[in-house]
């Protein structure tokens, strides 16, 4: 919702600027990312067996290059050590992220040259298309490609044009009651029979609140410790699955 925002507003007032997007992405995401690659490959030597260190190294490689998704999909997780001790393989959804930062303003800009008045058609439609396609496949595929997480991508798109500010109160409620259902309803088993329903109420939820533009959760969105959860959410998105990984090797190794 907020790279939608910002694209899509910049290129309607002229000031967008692709080298300028791209350099901002690039100081977000990559340091932080390299710093967690060169502390982890530290921890990776001491404690992996050669064999894992090797999957390490090609999972490191393809983290730097965008395609951990594309490798770990064709990873063979049978010979593969198993993903709870696999320190990057949450990196998976960050390719994902930055494949999705690369082609989406240009195609966006393409499209609001062209027929603008068509966008929000067009990215509706693939929204549905992307949603309607998960239901053709259980393969690993359906985890890992974009085209079957595009449609997480679109929906904070969609909001950009979206407002219920008229129903500001009745959107907060409902958008929050569907994100603590997702919470206490679906577990690792849910999450891991690769179905979409949890991702769809989840994202559904956080659409709602977003949309209702309730001027009430103004006190909570600028409350100092949101904030600053929100400034970290980067980092320890980063490091949570290495810190757990590295702690159970540590722990069967002892």
């Amino acid at each position: 919702y907020l790279i939608s925002n910002i694209i899509i507003s910049e290129i309607n007032s002229g000031t967008f600027n692709f080298k300028s997007f791209y350099l901002r992405r690039f100081r977000r995401i990559v340091p932080a990312m390299l710093s967690t690659l060169v502390v982890t490959s530290g921890f990776a030597y001491l404690l992996l067996t050669p064999k894992a260190i090797l999957d390490y190294s090609k999972l490191v490689l393809s983290s730097l290059f965008f395609y951990a998704n594309f490798y770990l999909q064709n990873l063979d997780f049978y010979n593969a050590e198993p993903s709870k001790l696999n320190p990057l393989i949450h990196i998976w959804s960050l390719s994902v992220e930055e494949q999705f930062y690369i082609l989406f303003p240009l195609i966006i800009f393409l499209l609001l040259r062209g027929i603008k008045k068509y966008l929000f058609l067009i990215l509706l439609s693939v929204t549905l298309l992307s949603i309607y396609s998960n239901s053709f496949t259980q393969d690993i595929t359906k985890f890992y490609s974009s085209q079957y997480r595009i449609w997480e991508f679109l929906l904070g798109s969609l909001l950009v044009f979206i407002s219920f500010k008229k129903f500001g109160k009745f959107f907060t409620f409902s958008g929050f009651a569907l994100i603590i259902f997702s919470v206490v309803s679906y577990g690792d088993t849910m999450l891991n029979l690769n179905s979409i329903e949890p991702k769809l109420i989840a994202l559904l939820g956080v659409s709602l609140v977003i949309a209702s533009n309730d001027d009430s959760l103004n006190k909570i969105y600028n409350n100092q410790l949101v904030v600053y959860a929100g400034t970290l959410s980067y980092s320890l998105y980063l490091i949570h699955q290495p810190i757990f990984s590295f702690l159970r090797i540590y722990g069967k190794k002892s």
